[in-house]
This record gives C-alpha cells, sequence and structure tokens, in this order.
C-alpha cells in the first residue's frame, strides 16, 4: 500500500503527504473524484500515514510496520470502514460509527473512519453525519469518498477539505491493467481515466463484442446501403444498457481522426494509420461529433430510441460519402 503506489495523482498525494508531514490534520476530508482513479487506494494510504510506527521522510508511511500491515489487511481496531448498505449508507450505520467515533484510541494514533460512496447518505445520515462533523472528537479523522459532489449537501462539503481526484492518464491505466494481468481488447479512452471501468470493460465479453462491430460498421458506413443502417439501429437498440459505450465510441474515433489530421497537417503525423473513421475528413468529424452529442441529448430525453440511432446512422454515411 503507501502513496508510491499510487498511480498519477500527484497533486492530491501531495496535499495528504503534506498534511501528515508538517501535523496540520484536518478532521474531515473529502475525496472526490471518478470511480477507479484511486481514490480507496489514497484513503487507506493516509490511514497508514497517520498510524505509521516508522513514518518516512516526506509523509510516506513505511508499509510494514505491524500498524500499516493491520490497515492493509482490514483488521485495524482504529480504522473503520462504512459501505452502503445496498443503494444508500443508513443511518443506523452512522449512529453506530458515532459511538465508537468518541472513544479513545486503543492502539493506533489517530482514529480514521472511511466513508465510501458517501454520495449515496440518507437524509436522516447525512443529518446525523453533520452533527458530528460539527463537533468532531479529538485524534479522530473522517475520509468522505465520492465521484460527484453535487450529490453531496453542502453543510457537509463545507466541514471538510476536498482533495480532487483526477482521471488517469490512458498510458497509466495501460500500466495497472498489463500489471494485474488484463488483457486490453477495448479502446482505452472508454474508459475515462478509471481503472475500474476500463477492467469492467475488457473482462466483459459483450462490451468487446459491441465494440468490434462497431468499428466494423463505421470502417464499411461509406458503401451502407439504408436496409443495413436500419438493422444495425434496430441491432443496438437490443442492447439497451450497451447504447451510451455506442456513442462513446464514435466520440472517440472522431476526436482521435481529427488530431491525426492536425498532427498530419503539421508534419507530426502519418495518414498510413487505418481507423474506423478514415473516411472522414476534419470538418465532417467535426459535424460527426454535433450529431452524436445531439443523439446523447435525445436518449436522455426519453426519445424514440431506434429513430434517434436510425437518423446517427444516415447522418454519418453522408458525412462519409462527402470526405471533407
Amino acid at each position: 500500500m503507501g502513496f508510491e503506489k499510487i498511480m498519477g495523482q500527484k497533486r492530491a498525494k501531495s496535499v495528504l503527504k503534506s498534511a501528515v508531514k508538517f501535523k496540520r490534520i484536518s478532521h474531515a476530508y473529502l475525496f472526490y473524484g471518478p470511480r477507479g482513479v484511486g481514490k480507496s487506494m489514497a484513503a487507506l494510504a493516509f490511514a497508514q500515514a497517520l498510524n505509521c510506527l516508522s513514518l518516512r521522510d516526506g509523509g510516506e508511511p513505511c508499509g510494514v510496520c505491524a500498524s500499516c500491515l493491520k490497515i492493509a489487511g482490514g483488521n485495524h481496531p482504529d480504522v473503520s470502514r462504512i459501505t452502503p448498505e445496498g443503494s444508500s449508507l443508513k443511518i443506523k450505520q452512522i449512529r453506530d460509527m458515532q459511538e465508537k467515533a468518541y472513544y479513545k484510541c486503543y492502539e493506533g494514533k489517530i482514529k480514521v473512519i472511511i466513508i465510501y460512496e458517501a454520495h449515496l447518505l440518507t437524509p436522516e445520515a447525512a443529518n446525523s453525519l453533520l452533527r458530528i462533523l460539527e463537533e468532531p472528537p479529538g485524534d479522530t479523522v473522517f475520509l468522505l469518498l465520492v465521484e460527484d459532489t453535487q450529490r453531496l449537501p453542502d453543510t457537509i462539503i463545507s466541514r471538510c477539505r476536498g482533495v480532487s481526484f483526477s482521471p488517469l492518464a490512458d498510458e497509466a491505466v495501460k500500466g495497472i491493467l498489463e500489471e494485474k494481468g488484463i488483457s486490453i481488447q477495448v479502446p482505452l479512452s472508454l474508459a475515462y481515466g478509471s481503472v475500474q471501468k476500463a477492467i469492467d470493460l475488457n473482462e466483459d465479453s459483450s462490451c468487446r463484442e459491441l465494440v468490434k462491430e462497431t468499428e466494423e460498421f463505421l470502417a464499411k458506413i461509406q458503401n451502407h446501403g439504408y436496409r443495413e443502417l436500419f438493422s444495425y439501429a434496430e441491432h443496438i437498440e437490443q442492447k439497451k444498457g450497451k447504447i451510451t459505450l455506442l456513442l462513446d465510441y464514435f466520440d472517440i474515433v472522431f476526436r482521435n481522426r481529427m488530431l491525426r489530421l492536425v498532427a498530419h497537417d503539421k508534419g507530426g503525423g502519418s495518414e498510413t494509420e487505418t481507423s474506423a473513421g478514415e473516411a472522414f475528413g476534419y470538418q465532417a468529424c467535426r459535424e460527426a461529433l454535433e450529431e452524436i452529442g445531439k443523439t446523447y441529448y435525445y436518449l436522455y430525453n426519453n426519445a424514440n430510441t431506434r429513430l434517434a440511432l436510425e437518423n446517427l446512422f444516415i447522418k454519418l454515411k453522408k458525412l462519409s460519402q462527402r470526405g471533407g
């Protein structure tokens, strides 16, 4: 464990290590950012640093003392983890936590209470948590982990120190997946910097199949007849939860195509590279992205899925035939 094992997140790690190094610890922190970018690992690393028996220079936990090993193993008596029960974090969970929060440390230096997916707090649980954040017990640090701060009450946000976690670069995600022995068969850009999403996409055979067949469909769209366009729209409509993946893939294809065209114009790229969008010129890519954005909007507002997809495919076909 430890901060050094966390890929990327230079700023977040610096904030947390500095807090430990200079002993300027806030009573509550809000870790926010996309799923699968290192928030959970950072929470455990911070808990280790706060309780490490042989803290290294710079606020890095040693990772080998009894305290660090217990935290990594999930059995340290002064580090509590609260996860949602079902679809929410309930008031009983927060009340049970409150009772323990005011006890003295059993063997550590600082009690650490990690609340995962804090945006799932029920209103009653949020109010209960707010009370303890307003009058926090000594030697206790609360770590709230969320994907979206907008789903958390402002009153709770204002009582925490925010620590932002950014999407990871594709190369960082690639390194983590290779380290885990996961074969990369889906474009990493589809994960939008989330390791967990990249794992889910590459381990889900239906996702891999959809990306492959969509790549083939788009590569030949210039020559498809309307019957083939409508047939594929019907096929995609049946996939329900995978429709957004198709639109995300289209979006990435056209953005990458535009980048390659710009690089080529500046002498920094080569048009020998093939892609599903190679029939599209720069302006056609821009217009394709506009159409994809409209389709996102239509589907978000409950438009007829089949008609929205048919309309998109027809316009992409026309743009591919125009070329420029």
